[in-house]
């Protein structure tokens, strides 16, 4: 997830995803009107996901960000608590339901009531914010990930089964519903397949995320790791470093001094250096920080969830500073894969 941040709010970083820009340039070009029905809707969005990051934060769980995107937000947070699952996703549809409430009185009491009707023509900036937050409560609450619907419909299931055939159901059926509406995207609005498609790979991602930690549940690093891959040395080459990866197949190589991991080259470092001067330019210039490691006593469940969240590919397994073993995210998932 590529973004910057703009801001914070009670401690919260605000990011905008690189793609958002896009929406920006767009907003630009069509005028004032509509880079300002751009800032209501996306100001909503951002309120709806600051609404679920204090109730989560209250709750103890720890927010990195609220990041938007060209489709939406996403609160980016540790993973919540099953008890509380239910609280924190309600609470945005109906902070959206109950602004639109207040809207609605609020314009009844000048005299006039706001209409769902919003035209570039005869723009009402209070019926266009009274319509978005009507429309993105009642949407948040369809029963489909990633919508705030699908984690209620699965915390009802879940009172009747087991959480991760709950999971699976309310996936399928949140699939079902991206379709249909694919299917009138089809023949209305060709944006309603684009947030239909959006939904259906949302559903999948979901069921593998809840599917690996299921089967994770139980073992530690030390039952998962590989043996440790060759390793380079800080007074390595470049050149070195791009043939053992070569050799090994691997993108990412762990660097070793005395024993100790200090840390990583990626296949993008070694890129960065022009081939005639890999013979010459050392490891120890180029290197990475090691993004995470693990004791072999560590709960395999809880690091699948941590690199899941800060999308790290590789975790390296220590005793006493010293690498042990490795484990790949392709490892979590092939052991859900082995598992069903």
């Amino acid at each position: 997830m590529w973004g910057f941040t703009i801001g914070r709010l009670f401690g919260i970083p605000v990011k905008l995803d690189v793609t958002f820009l896009l929406v920006l340039a767009l907003a630009l070009i069509g005028g004032v009107q509509v880079f300002l029905l751009i800032i209501i809707l996306f100001g909503t969005v951002l309120y709806h996901e600051f609404v679920h990051s204090l109730v989560a934060r209250h709750y103890g769980v720890r927010i990195e960000a609220i990041t938007l995107f060209p489709l939406g937000g996403l609160s980016q947070m540790e993973e919540i608590p099953r008890e509380y699952e239910l609280r924190i996703a309600i609470v945005g549809p109906l902070s959206n339901l109950i602004l639109a409430a207040v809207l609605y009185v609020a314009a009844m009491a000048s005299g006039s009531a706001p209409t769902m009707t919003v035209t570039l023509d005869s723009l009402s900036y209070l019926d266009a914010f009274f319509s978005i937050n009507l429309v993105l409560g009642a949407f948040n609450l369809v029963p489909a990930f990633p919508l705030d619907g699908g984690r209620i419909f699965r915390h009802l299931l879940a009172q009747r089964m087991d959480y991760t055939s709950a999971t699976k159901m309310s996936v399928r059926i949140g699939q079902a519903l991206a379709l249909v509406l694919a299917f009138i995207g089809a023949i209305y609005n060709w944006f309603l397949i684009l947030i239909a498609f959006f939904i259906f790979i949302s559903g999948m991602g979901e069921m593998t995320l809840v599917s690996t930690k299921e089967a994770l549940k139980g073992r530690t690093m030390a039952d998962i790791m590989r043996e440790m891959p060759p390793v380079l040395s800080p007074d390595d080459t470049v050149e070195d470093a791009r043939a053992m990866m070569e050799d090994v197949k691997e993108h990412v190589v762990p660097v070793v001094s005395d024993g100790i991991l200090v840390g990583i080259v990626h296949a993008d470092d070694v890129s960065s250096v022009k081939p005639f001067l890999r013979e010459s330019a050392r490891v120890k210039d180029i290197y990475d920080d090691v993004p995470m490691t693990a004791q072999p006593a560590s709960p395999a469940d809880e690091i699948f969830q941590t690199i899941e969240q800060k999308r790290i590919d590789v975790v390296y397994v220590v005793e006493d500073s010293m690498p042990i073993g490795v484990v790949y995210k392709r490892d979590f998932e092939l052991l859900t894969t082995l598992s069903t």
